[in-house]
């Protein structure tokens, strides 16, 4: 039965969140507030992904997976976690953990984060968070830290369909998009939106969707169709489904409203449903030469307008990539890089300004750089979120080579 998703008021939370059992203050907290644009160093990271990392829209929370033991009291469990940064107290909470506030008993991964910070949801395989008598193994759950509830999302979106790997979270809370994988003779996605004031789940008309992105109201959610290799046919596309109607429009388009020429990956969607962003090979979205040619662009499309914009390399003919746009949609972080030359950037789309993403103290670029994830951003561009092997970014000991969750306070 389709489910007719409804937009629901986003409000900022007025009262601020007490600091919950297990939680740490940031020695370093006292430079907040009078050292800015500054870099601070929240923990080791966890996974592999610049996906592991996100935050809230009001660019006061900090969501991540970290292997860091030291973080908060008692993580002696011995496996990733999820945590939130407090970025104006300084204070880092773990909050996958069960409603009493155990640590959980088993990793746990691929977070995201609400427009407030109230409501964090997570992948885990943790015995100890499952329903009982369930005997799932990994599931989507949602973490309330306000009251410590903790809620089971699920994983299987039908047919088969039982191995989550990735979720989102609307602005408050109520609706959570999770993509799970069916592993038959092709390994097909889709994606399911669950309602959890309802518990209705709505499912998103394609066997290939995956990485969903909410809009603030949960109304519109983006997605790409991921062909697998080496198929390739029809090409990756970006889409946005409509929950009102059921249905999906395809995002990169040529201006004549012919699809794409090319593979499209990594699509994200401002909270407000105004601009999509995405990476794609495709040389027919706009009009003007392709100074790259072929190879990976970042794109934004206005949805109100339908005018796509192409965002080129700081240097002739590099390709750009991963595109974290700002939820105002004036600025974008991305990466830019060609042959013997590459960076994280962060580009004003207003004015064209164009500086490093993750430079160290003295101002210049890093000595590894950025990876930037989507959901990176804020809603006006002042905090950047990702990870970084970089040894420079902050002043003090240099840590052992490994990657890091980094906050820049650009405003």
């Amino acid at each position: 039965m389709q489910l007719r998703l409804t937009a629901a008021v986003v409000t900022a939370c007025a009262t601020a969140l007490l600091l919950p059992t297990g939680a740490r203050a940031d020695p370093g907290g006292a430079e907040r507030g009078h050292r800015k644009p500054f870099t601070e160093r929240l923990g080791l990271a966890g996974g592999d992904r610049s996906q592991d990392i996100a935050v809230s829209t009001n660019g006061r929370y900090v969501v991540f997976t970290s292997r860091s033991v030291d973080l908060v009291p008692g993580d002696t469990n011995g496996v990733e976690d999820v945590f939130v940064r407090d970025l104006r107290s300084g204070r880092t909470e773990r909050v996958s953990t069960t409603a009493q506030g155990e640590q959980a008993d088993g990793r746990s991964h691929r977070p995201s984060i609400s427009a407030d910070g109230r409501y964090a949801t997570f992948l885990s395989g943790a015995a100890n968070l499952r329903p009982p008598g369930s005997g799932e193994t990994y599931g989507i759950y949602r973490k309330d830290r306000r009251t410590g509830a903790v809620t089971y999302v699920g994983r299987d979106v039908g047919e088969g369909f039982t191995s989550p790997n990735e979720s989102t979270v609307s602005a408050n809370g109520r609706f959570v998009a999770y993509a799970s994988y069916q592993r038959a003779s092709r390994p097909y996605r889709q994606i399911g939106i669950r309602d959890l004031l309802t518990g209705s789940l709505a499912i998103v008309p394609s066997r290939l969707a995956g990485t969903p992105r909410f809009t603030a109201s949960g109304r519109l959610l983006a997605y790409t169709d991921t062909s697998p290799a080496p198929i390739q046919f029809p090409p990756s596309s970006a889409q946005v489904w409509n929950g009102a109607t059921g249905r999906s429009q395809q995002l990169d388009t040529a201006p004549d409203g012919s699809p794409g020429n090319g593979k499209s990956y990594k699509t994200d969607i401002t909270p407000d449903g105004r601009y999509a962003v995405f990476e794609s090979t495709a040389t027919n979205l706009v009009t003007s030469p392709d100074p790259n040619g072929a190879d990976f662009n970042v794109f934004i499309r206005d949805l109100r307008t339908g005018v796509i914009r192409r965002i080129d390399g700081v240097r002739d003919g590099e390709r750009t990539g991963v595109g974290a746009l700002s939820g105002d949609g004036r600025y974008l972080a991305f990466s830019s890089s060609g042959s013997v030359s590459g960076g994280s950037y962060l580009r004003d789309l207003r004015t064209g300004a164009t500086r490093p993403a993750a430079p160290n103290p003295a101002g210049a670029p890093s000595d590894e750089g950025a990876a930037i994830g989507p959901r990176a951003l804020d809603a006006h561009g002042r905090v950047l979120v990702f990870m970084s092997l970089s040894s420079d970014l902050v002043p003090g000991p240099v840590p052992p080579r490994d990657a890091y969750v980094y906050a820049r306070h650009l405003r």
